[in-house]
């Protein structure tokens, strides 16, 4: 299988940098999911690597073959690239098998049985290959266009949200079909997402993009847990982000004072004074009043198993945060508990 390189890869329009020195490997039978707010770029590098734009710098490799860079140009179409748009863009006058056997050599197209094949891998029935794309549900026709996309056993396949439009329970399905084949055909994958669920929950890589730079790539829990700074942190999820002491105690204990109370420092770089630390909603356990820090519930969102529990504590400043508790413990707005933070909260370097 093909390993994706991008080495100092950038792109303007018009004069208006897209993309800043992009520096991505994407190993071979991965599957990496780019993920950022809307007008980041994360389109444009998807495009870059399929070959429908140029770059103004940098190469693409596919393992060590460069298809841009150093005076090279291989054309799109022989990049050898499957590619799912946003709306899987199914031909509307072709069935399921004239769709999904259109990008193979005629003498594979003739036998009929990769077609079966492919719908296999992709979690349909083989008798949905008589059906018009319109006959098709939303899920069923993106697992059409990532067949079609695996037909002709591309290096690389590359999704544009290919999601956006199901809805959310179609969505979460058929996001977990998409990884699963994509899994089974042994591909290098990379997809492009806004949706920080989608990515951490599908991918072995998340590269997370901003302004047109990639500012961390690694795996779903490391960039989770341990975010490059506040924006990452803020980006993927729930945060709250407080002041924490960095003295030499601090160190040799591993605690420190917060408004939270104390947290435990999962790493504070050997930085003293003052800092900044991140806590999740999980990591913050309600107690009985008068333990830990006082706090007002404020708000509850209740979703069954779960629920959101909006507070405020009271201090040197007003600090609102949010608890995920359990849906069988659930306080109610007006009730003052007590807080406490659990697990070791990151650390962000005061210098940044």
């Amino acid at each position: 299988m093909t390993g994706l390189t991008l080495r100092g890869v950038s792109k303007s329009f018009g004069g208006t940098p897209v993309l800043h020195e992009i520096d991505l490997e994407a190993p071979a039978r991965s599957f990496t999911a780019v993920l950022g707010p809307s007008g980041c770029g994360k389109t444009t590098m998807l495009r870059l690597i399929a070959g429908f734009l140029t770059p103004d710098s940098g190469t693409i490799s596919f393992d060590d073959r460069v298809v841009w860079g150093g005076g090279r140009n291989v054309p799109a179409q022989k990049r050898r690239v499957g590619y799912v748009p946003q709306e899987g863009a199914l031909f509307p006058h072709l069935d399921v098998a004239a769709n999904i056997g259109f990008g193979l050599p005629r003498a594979t197209r003739r036998e009929g049985r990769t077609v079966e094949e492919l719908l296999a891998l992709v979690g349909l029935a083989p008798s949905l290959r008589t059906r018009m794309p319109h006959e098709l549900s939303g899920g069923q026709q993106q697992r059409v266009a990532l067949a079609r996309a695996l037909a002709p056993s591309p290096s690389v396949v590359l999704l544009d949200e290919p999601f956006a439009s199901l809805d959310t329970g179609l969505r979460a399905g058929t996001g977990r079909a998409v990884a699963e084949a994509l899994r089974e055909a042994e591909a290098t994958a990379v997809l492009v997402t806004h949706d920080q669920g989608e990515a951490l929950s599908l991918a072995d890589q998340v590269a997370v993009m901003r302004d047109g730079r990639l500012v961390q790539a690694d795996s779903p829990r490391a960039i989770y847990e341990t975010p490059a700074d506040e924006g990452v942190a803020q980006f993927l999820g729930a945060s709250i982000v407080v002041d924490v002491s960095l003295d030499a105690a601090d160190r040799h204990t591993g605690r420190a004072s917060s408004p939270l109370g104390p947290v435990t420092l999962a790493g504070a770089n050997g930085n003293t004074g003052r800092a900044r630390a991140l806590v999740r909603p999980e990591q913050i356990r309600l107690c009985e009043r008068g333990q830990g820090v006082p706090a007002l519930v404020t708000e509850v969102s209740y979703y069954g198993h779960d629920a959101a529990v909006r507070l405020t504590v009271e201090g040197d400043h007003r600090l609102r945060v949010t608890a995920r508790v359990l849906g069988l413990s659930v306080p109610s707005p007006g009730e003052t508990v007590g807080l406490e933070v659990t697990g070791g909260v990151t650390v962000f370097d005061p210098s940044h």
